[in-house]
């Protein structure tokens, strides 16, 4: 039996400052699923002491990275400028830059993800989560309709400096 839902790919942390500010949750439909809505998703995510719940805000929405670059460099559009995306993230807010969308049908206004499509689900956690070393991270992206993506890893013992992007789960 195929079940539409979701499924983590990986999950990237960007640390400074002795503690992870940013998280790139990679994701892509489950095998056989149906389209998936991101706008209807919820992404909840713990440290064990505090809680995050993210909605998604389609101001922070990068549709060009799937000719490459970096997540954590990724760019939206104010209106005025591009500005980096994770520096004006809310908390209760995740923005969505795709990576892989043939059909492109993740749009900012319709970020709509179906078969072979890869989006990172970016947060910031700077003001939230206290992602030191040695952190037990949970929480899920948890779509309107079928089966949520799971997120869990613990934070590596030390961050090292010359390593600021760090693969988590």
């Amino acid at each position: 039996q195929v079940a539409s839902g979701l499924q983590v790919i990986r999950v990237l942390g960007n640390h400074s400052g002795g503690k992870i500010n940013w998280l790139a949750v990679l994701i892509s439909p489950n095998a056989g699923s149906a389209p998936i809505d991101l706008s209807q998703a919820t992404v909840m995510i713990t440290d064990g002491t505090h809680k995050v719940i993210a909605k998604y805000n389609s101001t922070f929405f990068n549709g060009t990275l799937k000719n490459g670059g970096s997540i954590f460099e990724a760019k939206y559009n104010n209106t005025t400028a591009l500005k980096p995306l994770f520096d004006d993230l809310p908390a209760t807010a995740f923005g969505i830059v795709v990576l892989q969308d043939a059909d492109t049908s993740c749009s900012k206004d319709t970020p709509v993800i179906n078969k072979g499509d890869i989006v990172a689900i970016c947060l910031n956690v700077s003001n939230t989560l206290n992602l030191k070393p040695r952190t037990k991270v949970t929480g899920a992206v948890i779509p309107e309709f079928g089966a949520p993506a799971v997120i869990s890893f613990t934070t590596p013992a030390t961050y090292l400096d010359t390593q600021h992007i760090i693969e988590l789960q």
